[in-house]
């Protein structure tokens, strides 16, 4: 629980996750150099509501699996300890992760891109299955990517 009583939320959990057992200079420079930029980026509001869905997707994109939505801090443990992303250290990891993250914000709050894909209103078949169009997120990010790279024109 935090200090209002609330329970953490899997974006506070990875958070915490990421930045605990650092030196408090580098803690205070990750913070500030990338994860309090994200969460401006998302928005005070959007930040507590959508970053446990947006590292749902980044976890999708970077392992080919979709964690439980109860377990996205843990997936997001065991990815972070896989040996390709440990090699590259916390730093590149929170980097990736704010890159992925303004993909993100980018695409879901683009007024101009929702006449394009809608945001889904309902599920489809049961009530835990989503439309065509939030199943594709991580593909869609993918290729934000990669155009940012400048891979694809």
């Amino acid at each position: 629980m935090n200090s209002t009583g609330r329970e953490l939320s899997q974006a506070d959990l990875i958070r915490n996750f990421i930045l605990m057992g650092l030196e408090p200079k580098q803690q205070t420079q990750l913070y500030e150099d990338h994860w309090r930029p994200m969460e401006r980026n998302f928005g005070q509001e959007a930040y507590g509501s959508h970053f446990d869905s947006f590292m749902r997707h980044y976890l999708t994109l970077k392992t080919g699996e979709i964690p439980n939505v109860r377990a996205v801090y843990e997936a997001f443990k065991a990815y972070s300890r896989e040996p390709q992303v440990a090699s590259g250290g916390v730093d590149d990891l929170v980097r990736d992760i704010r890159a992925f993250a303004g993909y993100y914000c980018a695409m879901a709050w683009a007024r101009n891109l929702t006449k394009f894909w809608p945001k889904p209103s309902k599920t489809y078949g049961n009530s835990r299955s989503t439309s065509p169009i939030h199943s594709c997120w991580s593909f869609i990010k993918t290729m934000r990517a990669i155009y940012s790279r400048r891979k694809i024109l």
